[in-house]
C-alpha cells in the first residue's frame, strides 16, 4: 500500500513574481475576503505585509495587510484554497503579519469587542484556546 503525505504548509513573503499564483488562488476559491479599496489584488504585490501560505510550491493561501495610508492597515486580502482549512492558513499567516505591522510601528486598532479574536494566540492570555469565527467557519 502506497501512502501519500502532503508537504507541510509554509509561509513566504509575496513578490511580484507570485502574481500568477495569487490570481489563480483568488479566482479559484470561494474562500476569499477582499477589501482592495478599488484596486486589484496585484496592486498590493510588493507591499508588505503580503504573505503567502504554500504547500510545496503551490500557493494555498494569502493574507495582505499593507499600510495605506502610512501607519494604517487592514486586511486587504485573505484567501484559502479549497481543501485547506481557512483557520489553519489564518493561524499561520496572521501572527507573522501582526509582527510585521508592529515592527513597522503601525498602530493596530481593533474594536475592544474583537481584540481577543485578532490577537495572535501568543499575545492572548488564554493561550489561544478560545473559539474564533474565521472566514465564516467556527474553529478552535
Amino acid at each position: 500500500m502506497m501512502m501519500f503525505f502532503a508537504p507541510p504548509i509554509t509561509w513566504a513573503m509575496a513578490e511580484m513574481a507570485d502574481q500568477p499564483a495569487v490570481l489563480a488562488l483568488t479566482n479559484s476559491t470561494g474562500r476569499t475576503h477582499t477589501h482592495l479599496d478599488w484596486r486589484p489584488v496585484e496592486d498590493w504585490l510588493g507591499s508588505q505585509p503580503f504573505l503567502l501560505a504554500k504547500r510545496g510550491k503551490r500557493v494555498v493561501g494569502a493574507l495582505a495587510c499593507p499600510p495605506d495610508p502610512p501607519h494604517t492597515a487592514w486586511v486587504r486580502l485573505f484567501a484559502a484554497s479549497t481543501g485547506e482549512a481557512p483557520e489553519k492558513v489564518w493561524n499561520l499567516l496572521w501572527p507573522r503579519t501582526w509582527e510585521m505591522l508592529q515592527s513597522a510601528r503601525v498602530k493596530i486598532k481593533v474594536p475592544p469587542s474583537k481584540r481577543r479574536e485578532f490577537a495572535p494566540s501568543e499575545a492572548r492570555q488564554d493561550g489561544g484556546q478560545d473559539k474564533r469565527n474565521i472566514a465564516g467557519r467556527q474553529c478552535r
